[in-house]
């Protein structure tokens, strides 16, 4: 098994706009349909001790009704929500979250085949059409080729069966104001969404994120986001250097600008064209509406998670 941990940072970006093509949900709190992934919030002895507030649990509990409500299945998983720390690794000054979760890792073929035999939807039929027969994935002295990282979560969400490994998030309240705008639609100027922070957080723990990650201390594997990572049509990106962005259809459609600075490699960049999408990106930003678009439900399609009636409604497809 592999764990990782890694931090969020607020950092600095220009203000952005919402493209013309985004797509907002705003969630109220209901609780998922059934014959979906069920997601359960665990608040840790710092979280209850600290105790911030029955409005940062409602944010908390909205987030994972709302993912879970896109992904079809009868898995579950908890998710341990920690105060300043999590799993007892410290959340520095400042920082937005630390997260922590484990999994295992597949060979490309084996991941093909995995990939290929899940439910599929037209997003995943579309990606995995252009997945070669080869191997597309680069050697480097610090990363192994053929191999493949899939989180334990994941696991739990396509195999519906509980999670081995259950992720823990904790949110940093040193040096950071949170917005607790229950449905993440607002952000109050000079602080940041913790409807967003959590998506982003909950989201990552489900498989969207990259192996490419040296500043979060693990080098040695891909992810399955990285097999749809793209420079030009046709022509994948499974680096941290040039244009890489996501796609569904072999490159043709820039969804999402990958991140290929400092930071997370698995996150959009601030200066994407398709980027008024704040949770997933690369830091959530205050003073902006924290907008879900189609394109971040689709990601969840492309990794593989199945998606609900629900789910594919929000993706758009």
């Amino acid at each position: 098994m592999i764990s990782r941990r890694e931090a969020l940072a607020l950092l600095a970006a220009p203000a952005l706009t919402r493209p013309a093509r985004a797509w907002r949900f705003g969630y109220g709190g209901s609780p998922p349909p059934s014959g979906t992934f069920t997601i359960t919030p665990v608040f840790d002895s710092s979280w209850t001790t600290a105790n911030p507030g029955a409005v940062y649990n409602t944010v908390i509990q909205n987030v994972a009704s709302l993912v879970g409500s896109w992904i079809s299945g009868s898995g579950t998983m908890n998710w341990h929500i920690g105060y300043n720390e999590a799993a007892g690794n410290p959340v520095t000054v400042g920082a937005l979250t630390v997260n922590t979760w484990g999994g295992s890792t597949y060979t490309y073929s084996n991941a093909v085949s995995f990939l290929q035999a899940l439910p599929t939807d037209s997003i995943k039929a579309s990606a995995y059409a252009a997945l070669p027969g080869t191997n597309p994935l680069p050697a480097s002295p610090s990363i192994a080729h053929n191999t493949l990282f899939m989180t334990n979560c994941f696991a739990a969400a396509v195999s519906n069966t509980a999670s081995a490994v259950d992720p823990t998030t904790g949110f940093g309240f040193s040096g950071i104001a949170w917005d607790t705008t229950a449905d993440g639609t607002s952000c109050a100027g000079g602080t940041v969404s913790l409807f967003a922070t959590a998506w982003h957080e909950l989201t990552e723990a489900l498989g969207r994120l990259s192996g490419l990650n040296g500043a979060a201390g693990s080098t040695s594997w891909y992810s399955f986001m990285d097999l749809f990572t793209y420079s030009a049509s046709g022509t994948r990106n499974i680096s941290t250097t040039g244009m890489r962005y996501l796609s569904a259809d072999n490159g043709v459609t820039d969804m999402s600008d990958m991140n290929q600075g400092t930071g997370d490699q698995g996150d959009t960049t601030n200066s994407s064209p398709y980027n008024a999408n704040i949770i997933v990106g690369f830091a959530p930003m205050a003073t902006a509406t924290q907008p879900v678009r189609q394109q971040d439900v689709q990601t969840l399609s492309i990794i593989g998670l199945p998606l609900s009636a629900a789910g594919k409604t929000a993706a758009g497809i």
